[in-house]
């Protein structure tokens, strides 16, 4: 496991709580989205901007921003890559 990521299981639908667990990390949009839709429920929580943005590089998983935007939940995890 690099430094810099834990893996956090989630339980439930988008909530408060989600937002409390996932507070002061980097997530990426598309593994959180894809992890609520399967029901897997599992998010890749990084501690720094830079872990997540050369993350997203890496794997190509980038989320529409204007369709995140559109979204209060997802707005709240988008960065400047």
């Amino acid at each position: 496991m690099q430094a810099g990521l834990s893996i956090q299981f989630l339980n439930g639908e988008w909530t408060s709580y989600m937002l409390q667990i996932l507070k002061g990390h980097f997530v990426n949009i598309v593994d959180l989205v894809d992890a609520v839709d399967s029901g897997t429920l599992l998010v890749i929580k990084f501690t720094t901007r830079l872990g997540l943005s050369k993350y997203t590089r890496r794997t190509g998983q980038i989320f529409d921003r204007t369709e995140a935007k559109a979204d209060p939940l997802l707005k709240a995890f988008l960065i400047k890559l």
